[in-house]
């Protein structure tokens, strides 16, 4: 009996332990649909394992779906199936908060999407009252070769100002800030660092004088960098832009495409990001536009994020009576699933 009571206890120490060891580590998993995803487990229980990499915080994978894993630690490089590192123990208290927070998304016809939301607002109440409010969000489909990322930010912002009309003294409002765009962009790998894309947008800006600008045009991608939390993708292509300004002037034309994105994941609680555009004008070099943005975003709780953000936005043919560069310097308190 004694012997049977000390079985028990050994294998209820090992499992703890296996569990203990698994957390922390950075494994490779081969799912059955052909995907392999790296990243640092955070947890696993007898259902589910959860990990986290650059490109999210929490991913959640059914063991069903694991055919294979590869654990990598500084003595070598154990490869096992998933069938056989099955931990049997129960979920504890982090387990439990990703999977509450990501249930919609285990779903088996939206376990491929993820993606964020983020509002700020810059307000002043003085001599002049302003007040900014932003939005952005991001939709991410990813599925094999394919991925489609579909990007949407919005700005709005008021001014309560004293006029002077006659002898009276007048207060009224003036527009700060009005501009939307939104974007969709599709990728798909043709080799392991290869991929072509297509690239479709559309927005205005009313301060910079815009009333419509969109844009459409293919491409083809190279993986310069690939590592666990750390990447940089290099593009180019070509696509047609046309911008409708209030003046009634217009800018219609083919422009080349040049840009790059980069992110790095620094700790397991901060990240950042960037993405760079150089579009000259076919015809002329001389012609061109410029965007840069940059992001660091700091994780206050598993899926809560504090965002700061700069874009810097250049046009060389910016409407009448407005200037060729726009900076743009964003907080902003965010949700990822």
């Amino acid at each position: 009996m004694r012997f049977r009571n000390g079985i028990s206890f050994i294998t209820t120490v090992a499992a703890l332990c296996g569990v203990s060891l698994a957390a922390g580590q950075t494994v490779t998993f081969e799912l059955k649909n052909g995907d392999r995803i790296t990243g640092t487990i955070l947890t696993e229980s007898t259902n589910a394992v959860v990990m986290s990499n650059a490109w999210s915080r929490a991913i959640f994978l059914p063991l069903a779906e694991i055919t294979k894993r590869t654990s990598f630690t500084n003595t070598a490089i154990a490869s096992t199936t998933a069938s056989t590192n099955k931990v049997s123990t129960n979920a504890v208290a982090m387990a439990k908060v990703v999977a509450s927070t990501n249930t919609l998304f285990t779903t088996p016809w939206l376990k491929n999407w993820h993606g964020e939301l983020s509002v700020g607002a810059d307000l002043t109440f003085s001599e002049r009252d302003r007040q900014i409010y932003n939005s952005k969000s991001k939709l991410i489909y990813a599925k094999g070769r394919l991925k489609a990322a579909f990007d949407y930010d919005m700005t709005v912002g008021r001014s309560e100002v004293d006029q002077v009309v006659g002898t009276n003294v007048q207060r009224r409002t003036v527009t700060d800030a009005n501009r939307m765009n939104g974007s969709v962009k599709v990728d798909y790998d043709l080799t392991k660092k290869i991929y072509v894309y297509n690239i479709a947008a559309a927005g205005y800006d009313e301060i910079r004088k815009i009333d419509l600008r969109y844009e459409l045009g293919p491409g083809v991608g190279y993986h310069l960098i690939q590592t666990t939390n750390f990447f940089v993708n290099v593009e180019s292509g070509v696509n047609y832009q046309n911008e409708e300004h209030t003046d009634r002037t217009s800018i219609h034309n083919f422009f080349f495409r040049f840009a790059e994105n980069a992110a790095w994941k620094i700790t397991p609680r901060l990240t950042w990001d960037e993405r760079f555009e150089y579009s000259p004008q076919v015809e002329d070099f001389a012609k061109y536009r410029m965007r840069f943005e940059t992001n660091l975003r700091y994780a206050m709780l598993q899926n809560i994020f504090l965002t700061l953000s700069l874009v810097d936005i250049y046009d060389s043919q910016s409407a009448t009576g407005v200037a060729h560069n726009d900076l743009q310097v964003r907080s902003s308190v965010g949700v990822k699933f």
